[in-house]
């Protein structure tokens, strides 16, 4: 999967959070910012992954252990 699928997944997933917000169950405020915390902080993912993806490789590159 590309990077650019990744962040779609991200924001999907952050939509559905913030949707869910104000209807989910328990504490109204307590949940629902915990919701919304959780949305944005995909958010910043998301933008941290976009960041990262022009200047550095999103995983490391393999390391060969020689064995002894």
């Amino acid at each position: 999967m590309d990077i650019e699928a990744w962040r779609q997944r991200l924001r999907d997933f952050a939509a559905e959070l913030a949707a869910e917000a104000g209807s989910a169950p328990g504490s109204p405020g307590e949940v629902s910012r915990a919701y919304a915390d959780a949305a944005r902080a995909l958010a910043r993912l998301d933008a941290a992954l976009a960041a990262s993806h022009t200047t550095t490789p999103l995983l490391p590159r393999p390391v060969e252990i020689a064995a002894p």
